[in-house]
């Protein structure tokens, strides 16, 4: 994506009856800001692991706080084109109920965000209910997320993952509080304190480096099984190209 769609700013600029497009060329160019692509983004990959390139860590999917205010945005330029756009555009849709259930279901199911932002971000940009099609049992909601948050915040400031961490773990054993059977939870438990036991980038980073010095430095000797699981994973979060 070029980071700037001049092409559609100048025909905005030129014509006055396509005015109501400038809020949809903005959200446009903003998400194609290159130089803020990185900052926006995860120093993990998708599965929690790190790798690195050129010398820094490969960044992966974007951060919570970026996906919602994005959604958000699309949501808002979704109300400004269907209030004031063409008649023809009054009942455009940006973005489908469908979709909005997709994307809830992977923040609550894979990402382990329970306090399920997405319907109250939808709610609060519309001024309506969001047609839910998934029903999700929590026995924790926004008001246990704060809670948790802040004694995070409070006793361990200095670890950037601790409350990730904390809240992966309680989504997880509040799953399988409702099985009779427990299989699975332990390997589940310990995927997930993989992905947040760095305290930050930086650590993160610095375990890079040594692991990399550490294959150089053995050769063959390596964990060469432990290295082809790796570079397995990151091959297939890649899609397999």
């Amino acid at each position: 994506m070029v980071e700037k769609d001049k092409s559609m700013e100048a025909m905005i600029m030129n014509d006055s009856q396509k005015e109501w497009m400038m809020s949809l060329l903005e959200f446009r160019n903003e998400i194609g800001d290159i130089k803020k692509d990185r900052q926006r983004r995860d120093f993990r990959k998708m599965k929690g692991n790190v790798f690195l390139y050129n010398g820094r860590l490969v960044h992966g999917p974007y951060k919570k706080e970026i996906r919602e205010s994005w959604l958000k945005k699309l949501l808002e330029v979704q109300e400004h084109i269907n209030k004031n756009g063409p008649e023809e555009f009054r009942n455009l849709s940006l973005i489908t109920d469908e979709e909005l259930n997709k994307i809830r279901q992977i923040w609550l199911e894979e990402k382990h965000e329970f306090e399920d932002r997405l319907p109250k971000i939808y709610q609060e940009v519309t001024g309506r209910k969001l047609n839910l099609k998934h029903h999700f049992r929590s026995a924790y909601n926004d008001k246990e997320w704060e809670v948790l948050k802040n004694v995070c915040l409070e006793e361990e400031p200095e670890e950037e993952l601790a409350f990730e961490l904390s809240y992966r773990l309680l989504d997880i054993e509040n799953r399988f509080s409702t099985l009779q059977k427990r299989k699975g939870i332990y390997n589940s438990l310990e995927s997930e304190i993989k992905k947040c036991f760095y305290k930050n980038e930086e650590d993160a980073e610095n375990y890079a480096f040594k692991k990399l010095k550490r294959k150089k430095e053995m050769g063959v000797s390596f964990d060469l099984k432990a290295i082809r699981e790796e570079e397995r994973a990151e091959w297939e979060e890649d899609g397999g190209a």
